[in-house]
């Protein structure tokens, strides 16, 4: 997907190139220069700014949205984790368990993860890396305030744990795991503090739906975790029987 977003950038910017060129080479032959100006004002007003007023527009609106609250929640599933999280928590067990595998084990960390991919979906995230260079170019203020990959860190945030990620760097279960592991290591979070206030500070605000939500996918991966060194002790008893 975001192949075909960078090739049609590249597309406009040729095809802008060219007809830069073929539209203004009949005045030039022909000295028509009042023409020109008439045709330059109506291309500049009539099509360049207007359009560039259009993506404004979208671009606020999809910033918004992206650069809003990551979890918004009503009323009356406030006190509920929904059983789309739980659904959430199936989908996402290979990713977790190849982390469990390779040894990134912390509970918290991975819970954190959970709750984040909960919020922000494969596809919302992948228009955030879409949305990435429009607004750096167009919104350069809340670029750095853009929240992105599995850990939904900061890009500020991001460029202090390493610089030169890529999209396929934001979607690695194992990169995001360090990230948010360093990020509550610079926050003085550690494997024992409280659930309250390890969500408040890796979010910012406390939010009680979120720290359930945190707290529910916090006890699966334990689960998870242990049903995985069941089944090793399992594996390496048969072989060495």
């Amino acid at each position: 997907m975001l192949v075909l977003i960078y090739a049609t950038y590249v597309m406009v910017s040729l095809e802008m190139l060219r007809l830069a060129y073929w539209w203004t080479n009949p005045f030039v032959q022909r000295d028509g220069i009042i023409a020109f100006l008439s045709a330059v004002s109506s291309f500049l007003f009539g099509k360049i700014i207007a359009a560039g007023l259009v993506l404004a527009v979208i671009t606020t609106i999809f910033s918004e949205y992206i650069l809003g609250s990551r979890f918004p929640v009503s009323a009356s599933t406030a006190h509920y984790p929904p059983l789309e999280f739980r659904d959430h928590l199936y989908r996402s067990r290979k990713w977790v368990e190849q982390l469990l595998d390779a040894r990134y084990g912390r509970p918290d960390v991975i819970a954190l993860l959970l709750v984040e991919t909960y919020f922000r979906p494969t596809w919302v995230r992948k228009l955030e890396y879409a949305l990435m260079p429009i607004l750096r170019r167009v919104a350069a203020d809340r670029y750095s305030r853009l929240t992105v990959g599995m850990a939904q860190l900061q890009l500020r945030h991001w460029q202090r744990f390493a610089r030169n990620l890529s999209p396929r760097d934001f979607e690695d279960p194992i990169t995001n795991y360090e990230a948010c592991r360093t990020y509550l290591a610079w926050h003085g979070v550690e494997l024992e503090t409280e659930p309250t206030e390890l969500t408040s500070r890796y979010t910012g605000s406390f939010e009680t739906f979120y720290t359930r939500l945190f707290q529910a996918a916090k006890e699966w991966v334990v689960e998870v975790a242990e049903e995985a060194e069941k089944t090793r002790l399992r594996r390496s008893s048969s072989f060495t029987g």
